[in-house]
């Protein structure tokens, strides 16, 4: 097992190579592959001022996420228990992350509150980390989380939560007579609610950089202080979806999956997102470093 300044010398090498002279890195303990699978250069939203969409609607529909079995799958616990090294290292990634989304003033970022997790190709553990993300600042008792599928294709959320839904963002955005309320579910964890992705559609691009998705986002974002919004997307190369939803939001995560994606895809990546000033990393599915039972004594 390469031991971890060889970790945080490969994430360097990725930075090196595109001259990002800022990275942060974080790492996480080894995930099961749940994948079914800043100034931003972003197109300006103009003098736009029809009614807004009521993005920040309150959730209408409740379902109930079975946490013993995603903890069988490897996910945390957001209502606590024993102290992992999965709690851990979550906490370490959220921590930067929530102080950049509640920054104010001179370092206040645009849209700093949507986060977007990507990876650089299938298979990475992205939806792994995007569900144990917003279920670790949901644990937060002052912040809410919006857990939103991004990923159309794939639509892996549901699947991994162990839920059925009818209807997501894919409705939202082609009916104009539907609220974000009629497809945000509230969950039996407090300060989380899912939007889905809905209906598959082939043209999900367009819909994506539709002027209805940047007026939910932009909504969502600015109406609620206290609120998160992680976004589940495509892998950077494989979809052009990415980099629509890549200028809707201001922090921008990567999953890498330890010895198996090279630094060539990642780098790849990066071109394709390269305008993003607040970028982090996680390594993904990386071996523990502490004796299994050592958090769980330790309290």
């Amino acid at each position: 097992m390469p031991d971890e300044p060889h970790r945080l010398d490969l994430i360097q090498r990725y930075a090196e190579q595109l001259d990002i002279a800022d990275i942060k890195i974080a790492g996480a303990e080894t995930g099961a592959d749940m994948d079914a699978e800043a100034p931003l250069h972003r197109q300006p939203f103009g003098v736009i001022d029809p009614p807004p969409i009521a993005a920040a609607g309150e959730a209408v529909h409740r379902i109930t996420i079975d946490l013993d079995r995603l903890e069988r799958m490897g996910c945390i616990r957001p209502e606590g228990g024993k102290k992992t090294e999965m709690v851990e290292q979550f906490q370490i990634i959220k921590r930067p992350l929530i102080q950049k989304a509640l920054a104010t003033g001179g370092a206040a970022i645009r849209n700093g509150n949507a986060i977007m997790v990507t990876s650089a190709r299938p298979g990475e553990g992205k939806s792994f980390v995007a569900i144990n993300l917003a279920l670790s600042i949901a644990s937060e008792h002052d912040l809410h989380v919006m857990l939103l599928d991004g990923d159309f294709f794939q639509q892996s959320l549901p699947a991994m939560l162990g839920v059925t839904v009818e209807r997501g963002l894919v409705d939202l955005l082609l009916d104009e007579e539907l609220d974000i309320g009629d497809v945000l579910l509230s969950t039996n964890v407090d300060n989380l609610t899912i939007l889905p992705a809905g209906r598959g559609r082939p043209h999900s691009t367009e819909l994506l950089s539709s002027l209805r998705m940047r007026l939910m986002m932009q909504e969502a974002v600015s109406r609620y202080a206290d609120r998160l919004i992680i976004v589940d997307s495509p892998p950077v190369l494989a979809s052009t979806e990415t980099g629509v939803l890549a200028s809707l939001v201001g922090q921008i995560v990567i999953v890498v999956e330890q010895n198996r994606t090279g630094w060539r895809l990642v780098e790849r990546s990066l071109a394709k997102l390269r305008d993003c000033a607040e970028l982090s990393f996680v390594l993904n599915k990386v071996e523990p470093l502490w004796e299994e039972n050592f958090a769980g004594s330790y309290r």
